[in-house]
């Protein structure tokens, strides 16, 4: 059991909610509930008291549970201690409309005494309100006054179908990028988990064909930012689809709380019938599930790169960054393909990792799975070419013509090893 601070926006309200215990029956919802019994008002975001970070998951909430946490209407910000304490009295915790109706009657009172009050307008700060597009600019997103009641609506959903994205709800600094065109990863990032954190007051569990429509809905709303490109700038697919991978995979890592970061080899589900058999196929395999990313990555960071792997046939890609990329997500890759949980077919790894169907990068795989430098790996199978293919006319009537050029008896020796363990070498090459 826990006991937990929760103070509302102002932080004129403070109290404290008991949460039993932090496991996958308990949603952000839960506790947003709760809080705002306590506080008496209607909260729809909870944030650090300290630095304003963005509390969008149960198991960052079980992380934090010793800290302070504000809970945030729809129609406020974060503002630092120092920032609350200067506000005047009238504009603490008030509804947006409240506000700009307190603004007005001042502005009005003091006209007659400003006569630069037109200067004044023209140096107030840009905000998502007031902030002025450039023309053919998304249509701006504005907080309304009825915003908390939508808000809360868009999460009383019956099905997928009817999701909709409060981009109102969305930070001031975040709605400002959007309208300004901005394109980086950080803001790509910021934004998926603000929307797979709205999904998850509906359901914590989501497949792909549920982020497509939603990924679809934010690049229509903001092409410039979200939509899937190639590094020449053109569009990529239909736009919008290593969008959506990105949205199931950040609710994949959510979904799999006090492990991520420990040992990816814990995460692979391998149950305990399969251990025995698991060990007997690592033989050789040093490098067959590493246990972290490199230093420095993380799960959203290797997400980030995976998807640009997916454009690794593209011209502007350096290749020397190109070869970093692909040694930066082995991990990641073995996680993939070893994941008894969600055990991958062909197409799957086709589709999410199409760089390891490259004969190329394939056996630069193969080197960080063994821990042998490709030349070596190319030594050993050319001695061993003769052996196999002699192997295979004994044992499956496979035979080569006496002429076949080495690529050919490479490729006849890589069927026979098909064939000894049972798979369909026929399947592999339509994916090629």
């Amino acid at each position: 059991m826990a006991i937990v601070k929760v103070w509302n926006g102002a932080r004129t309200n403070r109290r404290t909610i008991v949460i039993n215990k932090f496991d996958d029956s308990l949603t952000m919802n839960n506790v947003l509930e709760k809080a705002n019994e306590k506080l008496e008002i209607q909260g729809v975001t909870i944030v650090l008291e300290s630095d304003g970070t963005i509390i969008d998951c149960v198991a960052a909430l079980a992380e934090f549970q010793s800290e302070k946490f504000i809970i945030l209407q729809a129609d406020e910000t974060y503002q630092e201690r120092d920032t609350i304490a200067s506000s005047p009295p009238s504009q603490l915790n008030l509804p947006l409309q409240d506000r700009d109706q307190n603004s007005s009657l001042d502005s009005s009172e003091n006209s007659s005494d400003s006569p630069n009050s037109d200067t004044d307008q023209e140096n107030r700060p840009k905000t998502p309100e007031n902030v002025p597009t450039a023309k053919g600019a998304p249509e701006s997103v504005q907080s309304s006054p009825d915003l908390i009641t939508k808000t809360l609506q868009s999460r009383r959903i019956k099905c997928w179908s009817d999701f909709k994205i409060p981009w109102a709800s969305f930070s001031p600094e975040i709605l400002l990028k959007l309208q300004q065109r901005q394109r980086n990863d950080d803001l790509v990032v910021q934004c998926i988990r603000r929307v797979v954190s709205e999904m998850r007051y509906f359901k914590t569990t989501m497949n792909i064909k549920v982020c497509r429509p939603v990924a679809q809905a934010m690049v229509e709303k903001f092409p410039e930012t979200f939509e899937d490109r190639k590094l020449d700038g053109t569009r990529l697919g239909n736009g919008f689809s290593k969008l959506a991978d990105q949205i199931m995979q950040h609710n994949s890592n959510l979904n799999r709380p006090n492990k991520r970061g420990k040992s990816l080899n814990k995460d692979l589900g391998v149950p305990p019938a399969k251990r025995k058999l698991l060990s007997l196929l690592q033989t050789g395999c040093p490098n067959w599930q590493p246990e972290k990313h490199p230093q420095g990555d993380n799960e959203e960071t290797i997400e980030v790169t995976r998807n640009k792997l997916l454009d690794y046939k593209n011209t502007n890609y350096n290749s020397d960054e190109l070869e970093l990329d692909f040694k930066r997500t082995f991990a990641a890759q073995r996680f993939f393909l070893n994941n008894q949980t969600e055990l991958p077919t062909a197409q799957d790894v086709f589709i999410s990792w199409p760089i390891i169907f490259d004969p190329k990068y394939q056996l630069q795989h193969f080197a960080e799975l063994t821990s042998k430098d490709p030349d070596t790996i190319k030594k050993n199978l050319r001695v061993d070419l003769e052996a196999i293919i002699h192997k295979g006319a004994k044992d499956y009537g496979v035979s080569v013509e006496k002429e076949a050029s080495e690529h050919e008896k490479i490729i006849t020796s890589l069927k026979i090893i098909f064939m000894r363990f049972k798979e369909p070498f026929d399947y592999l090459s339509r994916l090629r």
